[in-house]
């Protein structure tokens, strides 16, 4: 926060085009975190139809898993619910569902239940049952 410098955001659109041009694998963190409605090209959308339109622009994936309840979400889905809701609407041939928490720094302002890297991720049984994700795996981790 120190170093807090003012830019200007690429679009979605064009960070998931830059992170397929690159070679990377594009997938939106923390859909909930997200607001319900919003408007993209002056078009109203929900986040349902939002994230439809992200990957009808390349995106790869979805986050499915997250520490919610380390968050500013205030929605009134449990992690577990909004983990179904994801894979009811997105588990199909091509996308990809992860899961994961980063981190923030042990001395943010105003967090008593910091987020641990990583507490909130898929198994290795689900991180294999993608091809472009199983293929990052270096040996025999189960």
């Amino acid at each position: 926060p120190k170093y807090n410098i003012a830019r200007e955001k690429p679009s979605a659109v064009s960070a998931i085009t830059n992170i397929n041009r690159t070679g990377g694998i594009a997938i939106c963190a923390h859909p909930f975190l997200m607001n319900d409605t919003m408007t993209i090209c002056g078009k109203r959308m929900t986040r349902l139809e939002f994230l439809e339109y992200l990957f009808d622009h390349g995106l790869a994936g979805v986050e499915g898993r997250y520490t919610y309840d380390k968050t500013s979400y205030d929605g009134d889905l449990s992690k577990d619910e909004i983990f179904d809701f994801v894979t009811e609407h997105f588990d199909r041939p091509g996308v990809i569902i992860s899961g994961g928490s980063d981190y923030h720094d042990d001395a943010k302002k105003g967090v008593e239940n910091m987020r641990d890297i990583g507490e909130c991720g898929l198994t290795m049984k689900e991180f294999r049952r993608y091809p472009r994700l199983a293929g990052l795996v270096k040996g025999d981790n189960k």
